[in-house]
């Protein structure tokens, strides 16, 4: 299989720090957000992905903390 077809592989290559902060968000931890991104500066495409992750979940004040969070073109 493939990386393009195998989801382990894929899981493996996403950067720690936007895998810890996706479960941050999956589990609506604010303190824990604030704090990961403390040491993270975002591209456009992260930030954009956890944004509308968070929008998914419903959880308005991470989505504002998201897209206040500087990042890089």
């Amino acid at each position: 299989m493939s990386a393009e077809t195998d989801p382990t592989e894929y899981e493996n290559n996403i950067p720690k720090e936007i895998a810890a902060l996706q479960d941050a968000i999956l589990e609506h931890d604010n303190d824990r957000i604030r704090l990961l991104l403390t040491n993270e500066l975002l591209d456009e495409v992260q930030k954009s992905h956890l944004v509308e992750l968070a929008k998914s979940k419903g959880t308005p004040s991470i989505v504002k903390l998201l897209e206040n969070t500087p990042s890089t073109p």
